[in-house]
């Protein structure tokens, strides 16, 4: 893999379309894969969240920002507190998706850019990662 700078802008090399691709056939894949299907016991509104998935790894990979508000709907993506043992099945199963669309190089350079995130967003411990997704489900729907 060619060595690419962290300031490379990703976001318009890949393209808004393409990251919107994989972030279909990501989400579609974790539907279906054991580790990741009750995930999606509790969840309604598949396409708004892909559309938010796909709008956070549009600004994450260096889009612009569309508005100041931008901050709220970045941190509404974070939709779920995962284990380790679970973020490490998502990025072999993102590797796995990914690269028919977008190639190697731009695969592995995604995945440099999402291995940090898993220090900025919760983690709990390998038999919460359930959890952490339906409890954030029931706070959405009952928020105090």
């Amino acid at each position: 893999m060619a060595d690419l700078p962290h300031s490379r802008n990703l976001a318009l090399d890949i393209g808004l379309y393409r990251i919107a691709l994989v972030v279909n056939a990501v989400f579609n894949q974790m539907k279906t894969h054991p580790p990741f299907a009750a995930l999606f016991e509790v969840t309604e509104c598949h396409d708004d969240h892909k559309a938010c998935l796909t709008y956070f790894w549009w600004v994450v990979l260096g889009g612009n920002k569309l508005s100041d508000l931008d901050s709220e709907v970045i941190r509404g993506c974070a939709w779920m507190a995962i284990s380790p043992t679970l973020f490490r099945e998502w990025l072999a199963l993102f590797r796995q998706t990914a690269l028919p669309i977008i190639g190697a190089e731009l695969t592995g350079a995604w995945m440099l850019r999402a291995v940090p995130l898993a220090h900025e967003f919760p983690m709990t411990g390998d038999g919460d990662a359930v959890h952490g997704r339906r409890a954030a489900t029931l706070h959405r729907r009952n928020p105090r």
